[in-house]
């Protein structure tokens, strides 16, 4: 799940989750559109805060097309 569904699905605001977080709103929304991947230790506040519904893979498996077929790479 991205942060994006999350925040979503929980129905929080990027204020609300940069406060459980400690993480700056600034930060929050380039993680929600994913104009930047979270280092690790704010991966491990974002992986807590979530019960790991969102995790590190969450932001490189949109940069994959998994249709591609063996003899294509």
């Amino acid at each position: 799940m991205t942060l994006n569904e999350y925040l979503k699905e929980n129905k929080l605001s990027v204020r609300a989750f940069s406060k459980i977080t400690d993480i700056p709103e600034a930060t929050i929304t380039k993680y929600k559109y994913k104009e930047r991947i979270p280092r690790p230790d704010l991966m491990e506040k974002i992986i807590l805060a979530t019960n790991a519904q969102v995790t590190p893979n969450d932001w490189y498996m949109h940069k994959f097309n998994f249709n591609l077929k063996r003899d294509q790479f």
